[in-house]
């Protein structure tokens, strides 16, 4: 799922959240008080009923993805009337709809925001990663393994944006060290000096560039999920030992 998406179906969430909160413990008094003004609020519930339903599909997209063992099942609705209030002197269960509505919506922000344990699939990432970023100290510059470090120790803090910068930095001061005016020009170097860029590398390059000089510096509305986050480590561990092997190389063959 793109990350604005996320955003804001995390933003929405925020909302029924934060109005189903509110409409908590009015049920007996509006019914007791006004029965038009109660009719309101159960359609107020139903509104914010509709809207969780519609997110979902969507969520549940998203946790299966993540290897996330969670799925929100769809609230039915009230089928209420006025009338059927009236006649029927129907006290609606509005109090345990509720819960339900404050009880999915807490869980989805907790697993969005990762207030929870790590998925499998990322905590196993992020395991193989911290072997490969400790057997690197000493093979590349103390600086280069220090920040690598400091990205990995930052999202195990769930600090997502903050490990996310420091790998883009990381990714940025690698390529400024390759020879070429743009991320092409990079590439092609990296190809003339000999090194085995992999099946798929040069697109991996171009998204990694992208991301570590546009997408988490230039816009305030974007958090990484941690997949995301994850995913930009694991690039910068990789480039931080193909520019390193460029630098070795192309050192080598200038004395030559």
């Amino acid at each position: 799922m793109e990350t604005k998406q996320l955003n804001l179906i995390r933003a929405q969430v925020e909302v029924i959240l934060r109005e189903s909160e509110k409409l908590r413990g009015k049920n007996l008094s509006l019914y007791k008080e006004s029965h038009v003004e109660y009719l309101y609020y159960l359609r107020m519930i139903n509104h914010l009923t509709e809207q969780l339903n519609r997110l979902a599909p969507k969520m549940n997209t998203f946790f299966k993805k993540e290897g996330i063992n969670y799925k929100i099942e769809k609230l039915v609705l009230f089928d209420v009337t006025l009338e059927k209030i009236r006649e029927n002197r129907t006290l609606f269960g509005a109090e345990p709809r509720l819960l339900k509505l404050i009880l999915a919506s807490t869980n989805i922000l907790a697993i969005i925001k990762q207030d929870i344990i790590l998925p499998e699939k990322t905590q196993n990432k992020l395991d193989s990663l911290s072997d490969e970023i400790n057997n690197l100290r000493g093979k590349i510059p103390e600086d280069l393994y220090i920040n690598l470090v400091h990205s990995k120790e930052t999202f195990e803090k769930g600090c997502l944006l903050g490990s996310s910068l420091i790998s883009g930095k990381i990714i940025r001061v690698c390529l400024d060290k390759v020879n070429g005016k743009d991320i092409n020009e990079k590439i092609e170097s990296l190809k003339k000096i000999d090194l085995d860029i992999d099946k798929g590398g040069k697109d991996s390059l171009i998204k990694a560039n992208h991301f570590a000089r546009n997408l988490w510096s230039h816009d305030l509305s974007i958090i990484p999920t941690p997949s995301e986050t994850i995913s930009h480590l694991g690039e910068s561990v990789k480039i931080s030992k193909i520019v390193h092997n460029y630098i070795d190389l192309k050192s080598t063959q200038e004395e030559k």
